[in-house]
């Protein structure tokens, strides 16, 4: 019986692992283009696409409650 692994055997996954690495790092890369475009777009956005309310959704006047 043989103990470890031969050396046939560790080039092929250093070969397989070298692979995957060369198709994975591209995919990240433009993973994190896209996430950091998409930060910029909302970082961008004007007040009124986040929800926030205008002057115009108020009175111009302070209510101010009747006196006796």
């Amino acid at each position: 019986m043989k103990n470890g692994f031969s050396m046939i055997e560790l080039i092929f996954v250093i070969v397989v692992l070298g692979i995957l690495s060369a198709v994975a790092i591209p995919k990240l890369a433009a993973v994190k283009a896209e996430s950091e475009q998409a930060d910029l777009n909302k970082t961008t956005q004007s007040p009124n696409d986040n929800g926030v309310s205008t002057n115009a959704d108020f009175p111009n006047t302070i209510y101010t409650a009747p006196t006796e």
